[in-house]
């Protein structure tokens, strides 16, 4: 059953961040509605998938840890992520330069800061060693 509740939680907790993320979005159709028609669909897609891999998550306890790693990777993402969106927005506010190319710097930078991080922290060395890829 703890289970369970932590795959609630962390669905919920991934919910109100993405949520969060994109209340302003420019994607957002809610003008009439007050309905950001994206985040529904996240949700429902959220939901669909906690259910469904805390079902496999009983049957075989490698596909937790896999979820957790998965959880710590998205996490990693996110933070470098948003250092990344920062760094870059001040960079080309600085240079004074004109891109098409901002999400890609960004993705460039957030995998660059992630690898890093990852490298001297020594998560990569743990992984090798105790990560599902191991076993």
């Amino acid at each position: 059953m703890n289970d369970l509740i932590t795959a609630v939680v962390i669905g919920a907790i991934s919910q109100m961040i993405f949520l969060n993320l994109t209340k302003n979005s420019a994607t957002d159709v809610s003008v009439n509605t007050g309905i950001n028609f994206n985040s529904l669909i996240y949700v429902g897609i959220s939901v669909f998938a906690v259910t469904t891999l805390y079902n496999l998550s009983l049957k075989n306890k490698h596909i937790t840890q896999l979820l957790l790693e998965a959880l710590a990777v998205g996490v990693m993402t996110l933070v470098a992520g948003k250092i990344s969106t920062t760094l870059v927005a001040e960079l080309i506010r600085m240079t004074g330069i004109s891109t098409p190319y901002g999400n890609e710097m960004v993705l460039v930078v957030t995998g660059i800061l992630i690898h890093l991080v990852s490298e001297f922290a020594g998560v990569n060395k743990w992984y090798v060693m105790n990560g599902v890829a191991a076993m």
